[in-house]
């Protein structure tokens, strides 16, 4: 009979002891998780602001570009307007070297415009994961408090659950070490006789 309410309160022991390990695992995680998904929206939303500002820069220096090109296409004009009425074989090859010369920087200028449309739906979609991020980390924290308060509930239970089978448990065994020690006392005394 002893031995069943060993057994019975040792399995009991392990549930609580499996009920608080499971709340202490809840409680860390609920705490934890939260901070550190608001570290890498932090992280996130700091690399966001720092390529929004690459790229603002990149626009600037590309208007100036933009601008001394137009500038300079202008008076390229002017210029070739006036060597274009004379023709003579070294204005057709200043002509040809200044149509490849405005092709070339023309399309550079095409190019990194280009650059920056493809950086601006980049950086929108990383807005986006950011946005999202956020969202599930709010959902998550409202989550948390009932983790939280689950984590915290399985840990009272299992350590007072533990603590009291483990007074049981003590309780019997010393009950099966008492009986054991009269049984050991009378086989003496029968062996004495």
């Amino acid at each position: 009979m002893l031995q069943a309410l060993s057994y019975i309160s040792s399995s009991a022991e392990n549930l609580y002891k499996f009920l608080f390990i499971n709340g202490t695992v809840l409680v860390i995680l609920s705490m934890f998780y939260p901070l550190q998904q608001k570290n890498e929206i932090k992280i996130r939303t700091i690399d966001f602001n720092k390529n929004v500002d690459i790229l603002n820069y990149k626009i600037e220096l590309h208007k100036a570009y933009v601008i001394k090109f137009k500038k300079n296409s202008k008076k390229l004009i002017v210029f070739l307007d006036s060597i274009s009425r004379r023709r003579t074989p070294k204005n057709i090859c200043v002509i040809e070297k200044t149509k490849i010369k405005y092709n070339q920087e023309l399309d550079s200028i095409n190019s990194i415009q280009q650059n920056i449309e493809l950086n601006q739906i980049k950086l929108e979609a990383e807005k986006n994961k950011i946005e999202e991020l956020k969202k599930q980390a709010e959902i998550y924290s409202d989550y948390s408090f009932y983790f939280l308060i689950a984590g915290i509930l399985f840990c009272v239970i299992g350590v007072l659950g533990w603590g009291a089978r483990t007074r049981t448990l003590d309780k019997i065994r010393s009950k099966e070490l008492k009986k054991i020690s009269i049984q050991v006392k009378e086989m003496e005394k029968h062996k004495d006789k």
